[in-house]
């Protein structure tokens, strides 16, 4: 499988950071494993996501205009790599740190956030993301990480209803199919729509529509 960017992901930007707690002068590391990612939702607006690995909603979503924001390394921290995300219209400042073990893509990241955030629509003018393989190499590619069921069934299903998604070329195995980040936006929202509704159905279906009483 080949996607292109260095970002195995069908978000704009994806990798691996902590938050910090900010408590007066002092930055100390929220230890939960954590990820930080971008995404352009339906009005256009540029978002900027923080959730726990494990989770599956975002916990920090920030909506980033063009020159509102900076994003820097903290060049005073000596124990790990720090970044701050400091606002120009107000004193708010979100501080992370890099969890990736190689720090060498770590000014191409930031790089890739500021040119998204001060200019999105450059940005998202990127060559269409190559898919080259299987759809049991999209099903590994979604659930990397994750915890959401994903089966070759349950996507080809998917693929068949979604329309625009490329789903001829994917469902077409011997051959080369590509996938916008639009397209891989939508078809992982999807996913993560059925899987929540999955989730309410088993709810339901576990609760005992009849009261009981003690004879």
């Amino acid at each position: 499988m080949s996607l292109f960017l260095g970002n195995e992901s069908p978000y704009l930007i994806q990798f691996n950071a902590g938050k910090c707690v900010l408590e007066n002068t002092t930055v100390s590391p929220d230890v939960r494993k954590g990820v930080i990612y971008m995404d352009q939702s339906d009005d256009q607006l540029m978002h900027l996501y923080w959730r726990e690995r494990k989770a599956t909603q975002p916990e920090e979503d920030m909506i980033l205009f063009p020159d509102e924001a900076e994003l820097f390394k903290v060049e005073a921290c000596t124990t790990g790599r720090v970044y701050v995300l400091k606002f120009k219209s107000s004193r708010q400042r979100l501080f992370f740190w890099m969890q990736d073990k190689d720090e060498a893509e770590d000014e191409a990241r930031v790089q890739r956030v500021l040119q998204l955030m001060n200019h999105p629509q450059s940005a998202l003018q990127s060559p269409s993301m190559s898919f080259d393989g299987s759809t049991s190499e999209l099903i590994q590619m979604f659930n990397d990480g994750q915890d959401i069921d994903i089966t070759q069934e349950n996507l080809l299903q998917f693929l068949q209803s979604a329309g625009g998604l490329g789903s001829n070329a994917l469902l077409d195995t011997s051959s080369k199919g590509e996938l916008s980040l639009q397209q891989l936006t939508e078809l992982r929202h999807k996913m993560e729509q059925a899987r929540e509704q999955g989730k309410r159905a088993e709810r339901n279906r576990g609760r005992d529509p009849i009261p009981r009483t003690k004879s």
